[in-house]
């Protein structure tokens, strides 16, 4: 696990992605807070989600630069779930379908190798049967 789960961050002085930010936020929490969770839940509409999007859609506009540290804030708490995401897609992934896959060829005695594993052999190496010739470099498969 060699690599960083950090996600990239844009520069203070990217005023284009602190403006998607602004608004993709504001738009988000019209739709997550004020429309789809009320709606499931079967409860009344909350006041705060209309001032908070409105704001971070005025700064998105007028002033996108005062949003970085909000912004930063989101991209730790981002990579933070992309680590967790990861790591957890890749595990019901590979223990629901790679394992299962295994175990039901490995019932059925079936292996997607040429050949079976052998001690006596030094080596699994297939001797070559034909020469390489010049128009295979020009037209390898």
């Amino acid at each position: 696990m060699g690599s960083s789960v950090w996600l990239p961050v844009a520069d203070k002085q990217d005023s284009t992605t602190l403006r998607h930010f602004g608004l993709g936020m504001s738009l988000m929490i019209l739709l997550v807070f004020a429309l789809l969770l009320p709606w499931l839940m079967s409860a009344e509409r909350p006041v705060w989600p209309l001032p908070v999007a409105t704001g971070l859609l005025i700064f998105a506009v007028c002033l996108p630069r005062l949003l970085y540290y909000p912004y930063r804030a989101w991209m730790v708490i981002a990579s933070l779930l992309n680590a967790v995401n990861t790591r957890l897609i890749m595990f019901i992934a590979y223990f629901g379908m790679i394992v299962p896959i295994g175990l039901v060829l490995r019932l059925m005695g079936k292996t997607p190798y040429a050949r079976r594993p052998d001690a006596r052999l030094e080596s699994y190496w297939k001797a070559r049967t034909s020469s390489p010739q010049p128009n295979n470099l020009k037209e390898p498969f």
